[in-house]
């Protein structure tokens, strides 16, 4: 008999346009729009993956809150994070806002939820002559925030299952 997967609340958190909808959607349906359009409020969407952990193979039915980057969502805020365990928190390497920003997003995770498992996503790595920031700039961001990291792009697809997959091995391991 097969056991039932293991189910994680995760959020993914940023600031507007930053790329969120678009690795949620890459990662469920392997789809990119081109278009954007601005989540209000909260965004629910679910997959189930196959982890070996330590030769042991497990299912984890992640359930991904994609929760609006605008601060007029604020207020409502903390009932999107009740039961998260875990985030992966998305900044644009296109814009330099975005990484100051990712502190407070960490922060109003850690403090809404106790957790401190995250996973940062540099997102948009596909626009190499768009960066405004370093690799360094990057990975010092990362140290101080205490996540791992990677550079992502929901465009091309790169890095985006390796970041849930990171994401669920790091809540499955706890």
């Amino acid at each position: 008999m097969k056991a039932r997967p293991v189910v994680k609340k995760i959020c993914i958190l940023g600031d507007p346009a930053v790329g969120k909808t678009s690795l949620v959607g890459r990662f469920v349906r392997s789809q990119f729009g081109e278009d954007y359009l601005s989540t209000i409020g909260a965004s629910v969407m679910e997959k189930s993956l196959e982890l070996d952990t330590g030769g042991k193979k497990r299912s984890v039915e992640l359930v991904i809150w994609d929760i609006a980057g605008q601060h007029q969502f604020t207020s409502v805020t903390p009932g999107f994070y009740r039961g998260a365990e875990g985030a992966l928190l998305v900044c644009d390497l296109t814009r330099r806002e975005t990484l100051r920003n990712l502190f407070r997003w960490d922060h109003q995770f850690r403090s809404f939820t106790s957790s401190t498992n995250a996973v940062i996503l540099f997102n948009k790595s596909d626009l190499a002559e768009k960066c405004v920031m370093t690799a360094d700039e990057a990975e010092s961001a990362a140290r101080q925030l205490e996540h791992p990291h990677m550079m992502t792009s929901a465009k091309s697809g790169a890095n985006v299952e390796d970041a849930f997959r990171a994401l669920a091995e790091k809540l499955l391991s706890q």
